[in-house]
């Protein structure tokens, strides 16, 4: 569901934005490398590879090992050592945090109200996301 909705936003907002086919990526590094390694080797002219999750060092290093550092921007989501240290580096463009904390929070609080019979949940409960760039953490 998270694909599909990055898909459409920006299918519909940002139509000066070719996206080029998603791909699913393992978990592990050795298997984002093999992965990102065989994505640039079939789509050489991409600009930037967004992460619908939280990145290690495998793509970063199958990106630089192609001579695409500092012409493929990477963004990714989510706050964690690795990717601070990435943006601050340079090697990231930029993280969406998702404010994990609230969300667990307020996922909680929701659950836990409707368990106890409470009718005042919301149907909707929108978290803030922040877009986190190199500047940020200066």
């Amino acid at each position: 569901m998270r694909i599909e909705a990055i898909r459409d936003s920006i299918s519909n907002e940002y139509n000066r934005i070719h996206l080029l086919p998603i791909c699913d990526i393992p978990t592990n590094e050795i298997g984002i490398y093999n992965t990102v390694k065989r994505y640039l080797a079939s789509y050489p002219h991409v600009s930037s590879i967004f992460y619908a999750t939280s990145l290690n060092s495998g793509g970063i290093i199958a990106i630089q090992e192609a001579g695409l550092q500092n012409k493929v921007r990477i963004i990714t989501l989510d706050m964690n050592d690795f990717i601070i240290e990435g943006l601050k580096n340079g090697s990231i463009s930029a993280s969406i945090s998702q404010n994990p904390y609230v969300t667990g929070y307020n996922a909680a609080k929701i659950v836990f109200n409707k368990l106890l019979g409470s009718k005042n949940n919301p149907d909707l409960t929108k978290i803030k996301c922040d877009i986190i760039i190199h500047v940020n953490l200066i």
